[in-house]
Protein backbone atom coordinates (compact mmCIF):
# COMPACT_ATOMS: atom_id res chain seq x y z
CA UNK A 1 0.00 0.00 0.00
CA UNK A 2 2.76 2.03 0.56
CA UNK A 3 4.07 2.29 -3.06
CA UNK A 4 0.82 2.52 -4.20
CA UNK A 5 0.69 5.93 -1.89
CA UNK A 6 4.16 6.69 -2.83
CA UNK A 7 3.30 6.08 -6.91
CA UNK A 8 0.09 8.64 -6.34
CA UNK A 9 2.53 11.04 -4.86
CA UNK A 10 5.15 10.82 -7.80
CA UNK A 11 2.57 11.60 -10.38
CA UNK A 12 1.45 14.91 -8.86
CA UNK A 13 5.00 15.91 -8.53
CA UNK A 14 5.40 19.24 -10.29
CA UNK A 15 9.25 18.23 -11.31
CA UNK A 16 8.23 14.97 -12.45
CA UNK A 17 5.38 16.66 -14.51
CA UNK A 18 7.81 18.98 -16.06
CA UNK A 19 9.90 16.25 -16.96
CA UNK A 20 7.78 14.55 -18.76
CA UNK A 21 6.56 17.64 -20.16
CA UNK A 22 9.83 18.43 -21.29
CA UNK A 23 10.24 14.54 -22.89
CA UNK A 24 6.98 14.99 -24.64
CA UNK A 25 7.64 17.81 -26.50
CA UNK A 26 10.98 16.76 -27.24
CA UNK A 27 9.68 13.50 -28.54
CA UNK A 28 6.94 15.66 -30.81
CA UNK A 29 9.89 17.63 -31.91
CA UNK A 30 11.36 13.99 -33.17
CA UNK A 31 8.57 13.59 -34.75
CA UNK A 32 8.23 16.29 -36.62
CA UNK A 33 11.70 16.59 -37.99
CA UNK A 34 10.90 12.92 -39.02
CA UNK A 35 7.80 14.30 -40.64
CA UNK A 36 9.53 16.82 -42.38
CA UNK A 37 12.09 14.14 -43.81
CA UNK A 38 9.22 11.91 -44.56
CA UNK A 39 7.26 15.10 -46.72
CA UNK A 40 10.93 15.75 -48.08
CA UNK A 41 11.52 12.74 -49.43
CA UNK A 42 7.91 12.04 -50.94
CA UNK A 43 8.28 15.40 -53.24
CA UNK A 44 11.47 14.35 -54.24
CA UNK A 45 10.00 10.69 -55.26
CA UNK A 46 7.47 12.71 -56.64
CA UNK A 47 8.40 14.96 -58.86
CA UNK A 48 10.69 11.77 -60.57
CA UNK A 49 7.42 10.06 -61.22
CA UNK A 50 5.54 13.02 -62.29
CA UNK A 51 8.58 13.40 -64.93
CA UNK A 52 9.96 10.27 -65.72
CA UNK A 53 6.94 7.29 -65.07
CA UNK A 54 4.23 6.68 -67.25
CA UNK A 55 0.96 6.00 -65.49
CA UNK A 56 -1.37 4.37 -67.64
CA UNK A 57 -4.77 5.82 -68.15
CA UNK A 58 -6.95 2.31 -67.94
CA UNK A 59 -4.87 0.94 -65.19
CA UNK A 60 -7.23 -1.43 -62.10
CA UNK A 61 -8.53 1.53 -60.01
CA UNK A 62 -9.27 4.11 -62.51
CA UNK A 63 -12.68 4.99 -63.55
CA UNK A 64 -13.83 3.61 -60.60
CA UNK A 65 -16.13 5.47 -57.66
CA UNK A 66 -13.26 6.86 -55.56
CA UNK A 67 -13.18 4.67 -52.17
CA UNK A 68 -12.90 1.27 -54.38
CA UNK A 69 -11.02 3.06 -57.21
CA UNK A 70 -8.61 4.30 -54.43
CA UNK A 71 -8.20 0.87 -52.62
CA UNK A 72 -7.63 -0.81 -56.14
CA UNK A 73 -5.21 2.07 -57.51
CA UNK A 74 -3.53 1.88 -54.62
CA UNK A 75 -2.47 -1.97 -54.49
CA UNK A 76 -2.26 -1.71 -58.60
CA UNK A 77 0.46 1.16 -58.18
CA UNK A 78 2.26 -1.04 -55.23
CA UNK A 79 2.10 -3.95 -56.93
CA UNK A 80 2.81 -2.58 -60.78
CA UNK A 81 6.24 -3.19 -60.95
CA UNK A 82 6.56 0.83 -61.23
CA UNK A 83 9.54 0.74 -58.64
CA UNK A 84 9.06 5.04 -58.15
CA UNK A 85 5.82 4.83 -58.00
CA UNK A 86 5.20 2.03 -55.49
CA UNK A 87 7.95 4.06 -53.74
CA UNK A 88 5.88 7.05 -53.85
CA UNK A 89 2.75 5.69 -52.34
CA UNK A 90 4.44 3.33 -49.90
CA UNK A 91 6.59 6.92 -48.59
CA UNK A 92 2.76 8.66 -48.94
CA UNK A 93 1.08 6.36 -46.53
CA UNK A 94 4.10 6.43 -43.89
CA UNK A 95 3.54 10.31 -44.10
CA UNK A 96 -0.23 9.58 -43.29
CA UNK A 97 0.68 6.75 -40.75
CA UNK A 98 3.06 9.66 -39.26
CA UNK A 99 0.96 12.67 -38.98
CA UNK A 100 -1.35 10.26 -37.52
CA UNK A 101 1.11 9.25 -34.83
CA UNK A 102 1.86 13.05 -34.40
CA UNK A 103 -1.63 13.91 -33.62
CA UNK A 104 -2.04 10.63 -30.93
CA UNK A 105 1.70 12.24 -29.25
CA UNK A 106 0.24 16.14 -29.37
CA UNK A 107 -3.25 14.67 -27.28
CA UNK A 108 -1.28 13.01 -25.26
CA UNK A 109 0.68 16.04 -24.37
CA UNK A 110 -1.95 17.57 -23.46
CA UNK A 111 -0.61 21.18 -25.56
CA UNK A 112 -2.77 22.82 -27.91
CA UNK A 113 -0.22 24.34 -29.77
CA UNK A 114 1.04 21.10 -30.83
CA UNK A 115 -2.20 19.71 -30.97
CA UNK A 116 -3.20 22.41 -33.50
CA UNK A 117 -0.03 21.81 -35.40
CA UNK A 118 -0.66 17.98 -35.85
CA UNK A 119 -4.37 18.88 -36.52
CA UNK A 120 -3.52 20.96 -39.45
CA UNK A 121 -0.06 18.93 -40.50
CA UNK A 122 -2.78 15.30 -40.61
CA UNK A 123 -5.00 17.82 -42.64
CA UNK A 124 -2.87 18.73 -45.15
CA UNK A 125 -1.37 15.83 -45.50
CA UNK A 126 -4.77 13.86 -46.16
CA UNK A 127 -5.61 16.64 -48.56
CA UNK A 128 -2.19 16.17 -50.42
CA UNK A 129 -2.57 11.94 -50.02
CA UNK A 130 -6.78 11.93 -51.58
CA UNK A 131 -5.63 14.46 -54.26
CA UNK A 132 -3.08 12.12 -55.56
CA UNK A 133 -5.17 8.77 -55.62
CA UNK A 134 -7.51 11.14 -57.63
CA UNK A 135 -5.31 12.26 -59.67
CA UNK A 136 -4.00 8.94 -60.40
CA UNK A 137 -7.57 7.39 -60.58
CA UNK A 138 -9.14 10.01 -62.54
CA UNK A 139 -7.10 11.13 -65.44
CA UNK A 140 -3.76 12.68 -64.19
CA UNK A 141 -6.01 16.03 -63.90
CA UNK A 142 -3.30 19.16 -63.43
CA UNK A 143 -5.88 20.21 -60.68
CA UNK A 144 -5.71 17.78 -58.68
CA UNK A 145 -1.39 18.15 -59.14
CA UNK A 146 -1.47 21.73 -58.14
CA UNK A 147 -3.68 20.40 -54.60
CA UNK A 148 -0.92 18.01 -53.76
CA UNK A 149 1.08 20.49 -53.69
CA UNK A 150 -1.05 22.97 -51.56
CA UNK A 151 -1.45 20.30 -49.18
CA UNK A 152 2.12 19.62 -49.10
CA UNK A 153 3.14 23.04 -48.20
CA UNK A 154 0.74 23.33 -46.05
CA UNK A 155 2.20 20.49 -44.28
CA UNK A 156 5.58 21.54 -44.34
CA UNK A 157 4.92 25.00 -43.34
CA UNK A 158 2.81 23.61 -40.35
CA UNK A 159 5.50 21.09 -39.25
CA UNK A 160 7.93 24.03 -39.30
CA UNK A 161 5.69 26.03 -37.20
CA UNK A 162 5.58 22.97 -34.93
CA UNK A 163 9.45 23.39 -34.65
CA UNK A 164 9.50 27.14 -33.94
CA UNK A 165 6.21 27.89 -31.48
CA UNK A 166 7.98 26.06 -28.39
CA UNK A 167 10.92 28.20 -28.71
CA UNK A 168 8.61 30.82 -28.28
CA UNK A 169 7.04 29.37 -25.62
CA UNK A 170 3.84 29.15 -27.56
CA UNK A 171 3.25 24.99 -27.92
Amino acid sequence: MAASSRDRLASTDPANEASAARGTTAMLRWLTLIMLGLLLLQLVIGVFVNLFVTVPNGHPGSGQTILRGAFTGLGWAIASGLTSLALHVLVGLLVGLGSIVVLVVAIRSGRRGWMTVAIVGLLATLYAGLNGLVFMDAGKNDDNSLEMTVGFVIAIATYIVGLILPRRGIA
